[in-house]
């Protein structure tokens, strides 16, 4: 008496949902500005020192210029009614006069360089924050940047509600001018990022678009 046995194979099939292998994701406001390359193409470790180093060289020359001439007319009045009468006191006249406008040009530009230093450096500062915090580079961080020191400004000197407003203005103009400046080169040189993005100009808005478009055609 024979038996056949039979066997049966189980098989499995697999669950219709795989598991994909997920990347901790971190905060927006912890991440880096989502442009390709960051402003004027400087990374800012290196954006901070140079912006800054400009404004003190400039902010010092300027400066000079405004205490040496200052000087100048400071002892032109203090010395206006004792005026030499001979050649040799006119020519330490004028050479005291020259030691004076040294000094008080020297004086005021030292002054002059380390306040827009500061100043330069805080706006530098506020405007990464904000661009990290919205994870955008656009001239409207360049005005909370602005808005921001003016609002500095006019807490730390004391200024009334007239000042204070008027301060804001200028603070408004200077960063809407100098963030719509480097949106604009941005623009021209194809990055991503920049308020010209959002009305669909600039070489990095059509390439979100293709890739977009590429995106879809991959999913049809």
């Amino acid at each position: 008496m024979s038996t056949t046995a039979t066997t049966t194979t189980a098989t499995t099939t697999p669950s219709s949902t795989s598991s994909t292998p997920t990347t901790p994701t971190t905060p927006t406001m912890f991440l880096p500005p989502t442009a390709q390359t960051p402003r004027l193409s400087i990374p800012f470790a290196l954006r901070l020192p140079i912006l800054t180093g400009t404004s003190i060289l400039l902010g010092g020359a300027l400066g000079s210029m405004v205490g040496g001439h200052r000087a100048s007319l400071i002892f032109r009045a203090e010395n206006s009614h004792r005026q030499p009468t001979s050649t040799k006191g006119w020519y330490f006249y004028h050479k005291t006069k020259n030691y004076h406008v040294a000094y008080g040009a020297v004086v005021a530009g030292v002054k002059h360089a380390v306040r827009v230093g500061a100043w330069v450096a805080m706006f530098v500062i506020f405007e990464d924050a904000v661009d990290r915090l919205r994870g955008r580079v656009d001239a409207l961080s360049t005005v909370c940047a602005g808005l921001g020191g003016a609002g500095v400004f006019s807490l730390w000197h004391g200024l009334g509600y007239g000042f204070a407003v008027r301060t804001a203005k200028k603070g408004f103009v200077i960063g809407a001018g100098f963030g719509l400046a480097q949106d604009a080169i941005r623009c021209l040189k194809g990055q991503h990022g920049g308020v010209f993005e959002y009305m669909g100009i600039g070489a990095g808005r059509r390439e979100a678009r293709a890739a977009d478009e590429a995106a879809m055609a991959t999913r049809h």
